[in-house]
């Protein structure tokens, strides 16, 4: 028996590998970040997940804040967000248009880059 659910795991695991493998590359990069991103996230609220409804705290870094739901809730949205975009990313690649894919994904490294660049020489200035 638990030689059988074993090979349904691995099987699921290697469709899966298949699956990403299969996505352009600005997909992948989006879902690795993405994929990094909501596993960090996780570990931090990992307490307030497990607390079951006790006390909902979302914390992201340093900011936490109280919320009317669970931090689960938050995490399965999270996780729909990524797919559909994920998708939406993978089908303007397979559409022709992976230029606009690529621009999607960097898009907010460069409006992070100008917005640091800006405070920097802002500070700068004072």
């Amino acid at each position: 028996m638990k030689n059988g659910n074993f090979n349904i795991l691995s099987n699921q695991w290697n469709k899966l590998r298949r699956t990403v493998k299969g996505l352009c590359v600005p997909a992948q990069l989006y879902l690795a970040i993405s994929v990094l991103s909501i596993f960090l996230l996780f570990i931090q609220n990992f307490q307030n997940i497990t607390n079951l409804g006790k006390q909902n705290i979302y914390q992201c870094g340093m900011y936490k804040h109280e919320t009317k739901m669970s931090c689960l809730t938050f995490f399965l949205v999270k996780i729909v967000y990524v797919v559909l975009w994920t998708y939406v990313l993978q089908h303007l690649c397979s559409s022709g248009y992976s230029n606009v894919s690529w621009f999607l994904v960097l898009l907010p490294y460069i409006f992070m880059f100008i917005l640091i660049t800006v405070l920097a020489f802002s500070l700068l200035k004072a």
